[in-house]
Formats: C-alpha cells, structure tokens, sequence
C-alpha cells in the first residue's frame, strides 16, 4: 500500500472515531454535554435511549444494553430528540429550551422529557418550577420560583443586573399551571 492510502484510511479512521461521541444510535437518543463549549463543538458523550431522571439529580440512559445514569452535577445539558436540556443548579433539574428572542426560556424538562419519551401530549411532576430563564446560553438558568429563599434571591439578583427582564419575570411568576409562559416572552 501507499503511504497516501494509509494517510486517508487514519484520516477517515480519526473522522469517524471524533465523531462517534455525538452519534446517537437511534431517535431515541441522548447526547450529554459538560460544557457549553462541548455542545457548540458537538463533542457530547452518546447514550442510546433516555429512560428516566431519578430525583437525586441523575439523568438515567440506556448504553450497550444497559442502564447508566449520569450525575446532573457532571452536566452543563443534554439534548434529546432535537430538544435541548439545560440544568438548573438550585434544583438540579433539567429545563428545555423553548425560546432565545428576548430572554433565554425554558419550560419543566421533567414534563418535557416524559412527552418526549412516551409520545404524549401533556405530563405533570411535582418536581422543579413550570418556568425557568437565563440571560444567555453560558449563563445560570434560574427557576421562576418565589416560593424559596433561594429562589427569590436569584430572581432578585438576576433582575438587578437585568431590569429589562422584569415584565417578562412578572408575567411567568402569575403564570399558572395548564397556562403557558411562551406568552409572556414573545
């Protein structure tokens, strides 16, 4: 063989090796990322079937056949069928995407995965808050939540460096249950 065939069969061989850590094996398919930098370069760690989150902070995943969960702890976000999960801290909960225009807004990803997963239309959970925000991609994705201190701190730091975000955080936290947030952002 030819050194020139040898070069392009290890240049195809490290192609498909780079990019075998954001193929999923199926629609089903799960792609973590522990940075917003991994996720820009899509070099994500590919599970093949999303099974469940665990309320200790795991996202459970099938690999080879098997279970495994990951520690949100270990996770900037996930994608899952073309949906894009971010982790909020102060729950260790999932949030989905839902909008970029004015604000970054995410709804319950509790919700949103079960949806996802079982092809359904609604869910409910008891876990997290309905609404989440963040002011960017990078930044810390904040439930819209007074019922804690914690909660209630974020919001008000967050508002204090983003006041123009105020009727948009208003028009969330009065939003009830069955209602739905994008309003309050577009």
């Amino acid at each position: 063989m030819s050194r020139y065939f040898i070069s392009i069969i290890i240049l195809a061989l490290a192609i498909l090796v780079s990019s075998a850590s954001v193929y999923c094996h199926s629609d089903k398919g799960v792609v973590v990322y522990s940075s917003y930098e991994q996720y820009k370069l899509k070099k994500g760690d590919a599970y093949d079937e999303y099974v469940t989150w665990k309320s200790g902070a795991s996202l459970v995943v099938k690999h080879n056949g098997n279970e495994e969960k990951v520690s949100s702890k270990n996770m900037w976000g996930f994608t899952y069928k073309n949906a894009l999960f971010r982790i909020c801290e102060i729950y260790n909960a999932p949030a989905r995407l839902m909008s970029n225009k004015n604000i970054y807004y995410y709804e319950n990803g509790l919700i949103h995965l079960t949806m996802l997963r079982d092809s359904v239309n609604s869910a409910q959970t008891n876990s997290g808050s309905l609404f989440y925000v963040s002011q960017t991609m990078q930044s810390e994705v904040l439930p819209i939540d007074y019922r804690s201190k914690a909660t209630k701190s974020a919001l008000k730091r967050f508002l204090k460096m983003f006041p123009q975000h105020k009727s948009i955080i208003a028009c969330l936290a009065s939003t009830t249950v069955g209602s739905y947030g994008h309003t309050c952002v577009e």
